[in-house]
């Protein structure tokens, strides 16, 4: 299924146990606020997050709506090859909650 998020919501007739949002939305409250009222008892809401404020407005809402949420912030690093041999260049870190 291919869905322009959240236009088509109330077409899903189930309740899914988990739900993945990419959190460079610029409604990021309206897209959590809509994941959670559909998401299943005990399921599993995942955000990644590049942008700072975007962070702390996930993190606040899904406070408010009941969650404990966790958060982790992960960094990757490319190698690029210099002239004695290689190093790493660091890459923008992402939360994910």
């Amino acid at each position: 299924m291919n869905y322009n998020f959240p236009e088509n919501i109330d077409d899903i007739e189930y309740s899914p146990d988990r739900i993945f949002i990419g959190g460079g939305d610029q409604q990021l409250d309206q897209s959590i606020k809509v994941c959670c009222e559909k998401l299943a008892v005990s399921g599993v809401i995942v955000i990644d997050i590049v942008l700072v404020q975007n962070f702390i407005t996930a993190l606040n809402l899904l406070k408010e709506l009941n969650f404990d949420p966790e958060s982790v912030q992960i960094q990757v690093s490319r190698s690029k090859l210099m002239l004695f041999g290689d190093r790493l260049e660091a890459l923008n870190p992402v939360w994910i909650i």
